[in-house]
């Protein structure tokens, strides 16, 4: 095996960057504050009261009352009062008093 030495050669683009001005036109917007009156209508409510009739129907229940006789036997007590004389006997008891010796 044998060397052999190339020279090889490689081109390669070199950048160069040349600025160039170029005028363009740049808008400017400036504001003018103007008043011009415009009429504005305002609305207020007012209340105007308007008779209207209403119309309503009134239905009273009153109750129709019937008397009925239903017969009902109810036992009637009579009290008849006699006088007894009954003998009674009654025992007497005497109380003395009787000393206690004191502990």
């Amino acid at each position: 095996p044998e060397v052999e030495i190339c020279e090889v050669v490689k081109q390669v683009p070199k950048y160069e960057i040349h600025y160039i001005d170029k005028e363009v036109v740049k808008h400017q917007i400036e504001y003018i504050e103007k008043l011009v009156e415009v009429p504005h209508i305002i609305y207020e409510e007012r209340i105007i009261e308007v008779p209207e009739i209403e119309r309503r129907e009134i239905v009273r229940h009153v109750p129709k009352t019937t008397v009925q006789v239903v017969e009902k036997s109810v036992p009637k007590f009579r009290l008849s009062v006699e006088q007894r004389v009954v003998d009674v006997p009654s025992t007497l008891t005497h109380e003395r008093p009787v000393e206690v010796p004191e502990v």
